[in-house]
């Protein structure tokens, strides 16, 4: 690839976009490139020249290194697990390095590049942390819903978090192994197909309570009865019970002769001002989530709380409380319409005041394990 192709295609990656919030696709591109900061090679052995270049990056003054193999003939997710592979592993060996994938088929013809091909690209993984950081203030990240997120973002930030302390010198002549255990988990999918059955139940319970009181101006927030039984959100039911179980089961549990039941289903809605405090699930429940049906602008940020109390009590100050780092104390998500969270029930959560004019509505759900009598062997939720 000709020096000039590579500035067409970076002068390509330079333009503004909407999805961006009118930031360009790589903004800062242009500038590594004129400053002597990126180069790009042609390989033919793509993996060997990716990891040799990884190990000698540090001693360069680059801020990314380009490998490309045009005879690639395998797909982009084996491409994007083995980045990811090897990312776990600069992670646990505290390098400082960062691969990201991109792959190009016969269909997406770009300048500068055959028709098909895989480009690696390598990058010191603070560097790529901080513009993240920069952009994500400028409301990069706006139009990304929660799995996009989660994925671009939130993967290579907190896989430094889990992995990245493995050992660390003491007085730099001897090394001190690192285990990360008792680690809380937080899971998301994004499911915008039951959105229709289950707004239509939700706008239902709602008009109910509304019809018997008004909006208090104090707590302006109002909550449904509970609707899990409703036949027309059975598909969304079971597939809330069943993921449940599966994390449940995944975190190591053991659930023979259990069944999970839903206590509750209803539909929050909260208008401006409104907020939800911090609180617990209690009443045997096990698991808890979240299901967005509405996310206005300037809608509430998802808290959840360190479940540590020891922790809690003996916390220093924070070096940078903008970083998710294992000193956090709190870290929060923002709702996407469609998305569902799961979490144990024994985590705090709460939800930031609404500052928008428009109501932001979500469903709130609660599972808990009951004795399954009749020893049956497939997954049940009632």
């Amino acid at each position: 690839m000709s020096n000039k192709l590579v500035k067409d295609w970076i002068k390509h990656l330079s333009q503004s976009t909407e999805y961006n919030n009118g930031i360009a696709k790589c903004p800062f591109a242009e500038q590594a490139l004129n400053s002597g900061e990126v180069k790009t090679t042609v390989s033919k052995n793509l993996w060997e020249d990716v990891f040799k270049e990884c190990f000698n990056f540090k001693n360069t003054k680059l801020k990314v290194s380009m490998f490309i193999n045009s005879n690639y003939s395998e797909d982009y997710p084996l491409l994007d697990m083995q980045c990811k592979t090897l990312n776990k592993f600069f992670a646990q060996t505290n390098m400082d390095i960062w691969l990201l994938a991109y792959y190009r088929p016969k269909e997406k013809e770009y300048i500068g590049v055959k028709p098909e091909g895989a480009i690696i690209f390598v990058q010191k993984w603070s560097d790529l942390e901080n513009a993240s950081q920069k952009l994500e203030k400028l409301g990069y990240y706006k139009n990304y819903n929660l799995d996009e997120y989660n994925y671009h973002v939130m993967s290579r930030r907190n896989i430094k978090v889990m992995e990245e302390e493995t050992s660390f010198d003491i007085d730099n002549k001897e090394t001190i192994n690192v285990e990360n255990h008792f680690c809380t988990q937080i899971y998301s999918i994004h499911k915008p197909e039951f959105l229709s059955s289950v707004k239509q139940v939700s706008k239902k319970y709602i008009k109910e309570i509304k019809q018997k009181q008004n909006l208090n101006s104090v707590y302006p927030v109002i909550m449904s009865g509970s609707y899990y039984h409703e036949p027309s959100i059975q598909e969304f039911c079971n597939f809330v019970g069943n993921t449940a179980w599966d994390i449940l089961n995944n975190q190591g549990y053991n659930l023979n002769n259990l069944l999970l039941n839903f206590t509750e289903m209803w539909t929050q809605e909260h208008y401006k001002y409104s907020n939800m405090e911090q609180h617990v699930h209690s009443n045997g429940s096990q698991i808890v989530g979240f299901y967005f049906l509405k996310v206005p602008e300037e809608s509430p940020s998802l808290l959840f709380y360190d479940p540590r109390a020891g922790k809690i009590q003996s916390s220093l100050f924070e070096k940078h409380t903008e970083d998710l780092t294992l000193a956090s104390n709190i870290i929060n998500f923002k709702p996407k319409e469609g998305t569902l969270i799961f979490t144990n029930s024994w985590l705090a959560h709460a939800f930031t005041r609404n500052t928008s004019k428009k109501p932001f509505k979500f469903v709130h759900f609660n599972l808990k394990t009951i004795d399954n009598i009749n020893n049956d062997t497939e997954v049940e939720v009632v």
